[in-house]
């Protein structure tokens, strides 16, 4: 029956137990005086599995927690399952046992049953059970534990660690009508009482912040971090075998799998037994980058049926299971799990969570905190960005996978994509540039957005192949697809947008400007790749927007229409259409209008490769002018549309033969663009391209050997960002072979490709 819990009970039951105690004590141990003194004092009984030679890390941690057990009679170990929690444990337990502890006792603590079996371990290890073992008596495990406790508190046992591994609240609570109205099979009945002198200390483990924080009060828990990347990498080569795959691989497989021990285990382990058939660090990292992790959550949910696993890694994602089904207790807390998992970012913005729901600040803190408490997300310390675990995440998403179906092709996931989808467009109207604020700042922002466009790509494939896709689902693939060309990434930008052509949606706007781009971007990957069949292609898709009712402004039309037929180098049309560009800014904002200047720069381009050189660059240095006046050099961007006007007239005066102010102009243009965008954008490199072509083209030997180490420098950008075979890296690595054959120098139009 349950009953109130009161500082009276408590102390009621303290002198209840005491009593039980003695009584307990005469009846079991009889008239021998001297039965403590058979007993080993010296136990230590922490798991060998977790005493190996291979522990790693958290040296600084392990030596604080010794020295706390040591002052305290109550400590606590918390992190995320997996993380290491119980090695670390263990690993003080080896530090502070015979100094200052006589004896370390380890119990599984995940539940009463689990906690009750060790402690009839234990007193079969003390030979407190022989006598009724002799006399063929029969005893409960309630009895055993009874016992042992009364010889932890006798003052025989001397001082002693009693660890308590994988805590829950059943452990820790102090009101057993809380748990279970059975008084007896309450860990609060079964726990000895800790003590200064002798020094008698209780260490819990956890995967719960709460609990441990509880448990220790008025002291602080320890967390248990991850580990330190050069600590990650060194098991992971000791217990694969795996000496000879690039640092690199190594590197990124232990950040993909959050630089967690358990699972860096697991992952040794499978590269070591497939290690005969080729099985090494850099191909287990491509086969988990392949399915995002999930095929190797799914082998540990396998357990050790295989006998690919770890014995101390077959129940991770079992425990982040438990996890998540305690976060289901709260509605909030499970829809913010459901919706942080459809995120791929390491981190996410606070805001996404906001705009994904309509909670107040409260709401969201108390929802955020249980997750946290879980280590089912933290919050980044350099930041108030939260962070989900990649693996916990795919945990999460097969977790998600096996409820019930909604419709049995589309996965229940998909209403968080929308949900996830609402909120990125949401955060990225929010990081519009305003007035007064930088734009290259702003497309920075935006840039931490890439991430989640391979799940929206996820959603869009499943989405078409049920139900059409609707206005903000285009308007999601326009924004993504931007953000893909933004990084010069146009292939995939061309995938995004496909999606749109296949959608027959009709009356969308978002639609037909998602086709728009479409184009461009093919226009785009022609010039990377030289495949000129895609501009027919390109030019159909703009004629079939053309014809459409839709609300598309004329001007993204001929704009596009210039572009591509510039490449073709149909210049007459391109320039027909470039000036009606012109003409339509003119009218709207004014001739001395940043988007005005803008079209005015890509028409003079256009007039350029007609042959029209002198025209171009008069142009060119009008509106060089006009972007350094007070007026439109405190716009928004104003520093990024100069040094776009200047890298078109280095083009100018190369074709034009004025190679020294070219190169001159090249190095400011390639210098300014560094500065503002960063060494790695497409943009800066596509200046240090034109300032090389420039330097080659004036043949001395000086010339010639920087403009090999400006390539050189490229190609180390591009493979950094592209994978080998991508057809940038491909082309630098042919250009350099080129030149040092000596047929690097090229004309205008292979410059301008």
């Amino acid at each position: 029956m349950s009953r109130e819990w009161t500082v009276e009970n408590s102390s009621n039951l303290v002198n209840a137990a005491q009593d039980q105690r003695i009584e307990q004590q005469n009846n079991y141990f009889g008239t021998q005086p001297n039965v403590h003194e058979a007993v080993n004092r010296y136990l230590f009984t922490v798991p060998g599995f977790l005493l190996d030679d291979n522990f790693v890390g958290h040296r600084t941690l392990v030596r604080n927690v010794s020295e706390n057990v040591k002052s305290s009679n109550k400590c606590a170990l918390h992190g995320l399952h997996g993380i290491g929690t119980s090695r670390v444990a263990a690993e003080v337990a080896k530090r502070v046992h015979r100094d200052p502890f006589d004896s370390v006792f380890w119990f599984d603590a995940a539940n009463v049953t689990s906690f009750l079996t060790g402690m009839e371990s234990t007193a079969d290890a003390l030979s407190l059970i022989q006598k009724r073992k002799k006399t063929g008596e029969t005893s409960t495990s309630t009895l055993y534990a009874n016992v042992v406790k009364i010889w932890m508190e006798s003052d025989q046992s001397g001082s002693w660690l009693l660890i308590l591994d994988a805590a829950d609240r059943e452990a820790t609570s102090s009101n057993p009508n809380r748990i279970n109205d059975d008084e007896s099979s309450h860990f609060l009945h079964h726990l000895p009482r800790c003590s200064t002198t002798p020094l008698r200390t209780i260490l819990i483990t956890t995967g719960n912040r709460e609990i441990a924080g509880n448990w220790c009060l008025p002291n602080r828990p320890f967390e248990v971090p991850f580990l330190e990347r050069p600590d990650a990498i060194s098991l992971l080569r000791t217990m694969s075998g795996d000496r000879g795959s690039p640092e690199q691989d190594a590197e990124y497989l232990v950040e993909e799998l959050d630089r967690n021990p358990s699972a860096i285990l697991t992952a040794a382990k499978v590269i070591w037994n497939l290690s005969e058939e080729g099985g090494s660090i850099s191909t287990f990292l491509a086969s988990f980058r392949k399915t995002k992790g999930r095929s190797f959550v799914k082998k540990i949910c396998k357990g050790n049926a295989d006998g690919v696993l770890c014995r101390n890694t077959v129940s991770l994602t079992a425990a982040w299971c438990r996890s998540i089904e305690e976060v289901q207790r709260s509605t909030r807390a499970t829809n913010l799990l459901y919706l942080a998992a459809c995120f791929d970012a390491t981190r996410i913005s606070r805001d996404l969570f906001r705009n994904a729901f309509t909670w107040d600040d409260e709401a969201l803190r108390v929802a955020t905190t249980k997750l946290r408490n879980y280590r089912l997300i933290y919050q980044s310390p350099e930041s108030r960005d939260y962070c989900m675990p990649r693996l916990v995440r795919a945990t999460v998403r097969n977790w998600i996978d096996q409820l019930p179906q909604e419709s049995e092709t589309v996965p229940t996931l998909l209403k968080w994509h929308l949900k996830a989808l609402q909120s990125l467009l949401a955060t990225y109207d929010r990081l519009a540039p305003l007035n007064g604020q930088s734009l290259i700042k702003a497309q920075a922002e935006r840039r931490s957005l890439l991430p989640h466009a391979a799940m929206f790509q996820q959603f869009c494939r499943i989405r078409k192949c049920t139900t059409r896709l609707r206005e903000d689902h285009f308007r999601a693939i326009v924004v993504f697809a931007e953000l893909f060309t933004l990084e010069g990434r146009y292939q995939s930008a061309i995938d995004m947008l496909g999606f749109a052509m296949e959608s027959n949606v009709p009356d969308s706007t978002w639609r037909n400007i998602a086709l728009l781009r479409l184009a461009e971007n093919l226009r785009n990957q022609t010039l990377v790749d030289g495949q000129s069949s895609r501009l027919d292609k390109a030019l159909d898709i703009i004629h079939d927007v053309r014809r459409a009712p839709n609300d598309v402004v004329a001007r993204d039309l001929d704009s596009t229409f210039a572009l591509i037929y510039t490449d073709q180098k149909e210049f007459k049309k391109a320039t027909h259409y470039q000036a009606a560009v012109v003409r339509s800014c003119r009218q709207e904002f004014g001739s001395r209008d940043p988007e005005t200047l803008d079209a005015c720069l890509e028409y003079s381009t256009i007039r350029r490769r007609d042959g029209h050189q002198k025209e171009a660059l008069k142009e060119q240095k009008r509106i060089e002018g006009l972007l350094q006046e007070p007026l439109l050099s405190d716009e928004p961007g104003s520093a990024l549309r100069l040094l776009r006007t200047r890298a078109a007239m280095v083009r100018t005066y190369y074709s034009l033969n004025m190679l020294t102010k070219a190169v001159d102009l090249a190095r400011k243009v390639a210098k300014g663009r560094e500065d503002i965008l960063g060494a790695s954008d497409m943009k800066t490199i596509g200046s240090q391209r034109d300032l090389a072509e420039c330097l080659l083209d004036q043949g001395t030997e000086t010339s010639v050997t920087e403009a090999i180490e400006i390539y050189e420098d490229i190609e180390k950008k591009l493979r950094e960002m592209f994978e080998p075979d991508h057809q940038e890296v491909l082309a630098c690595i042919a250009k350099l072979n080129s030149i040092r054959t000596g047929g690097g120098f090229v004309d205008a139009e292979a410059m301008e490709a």
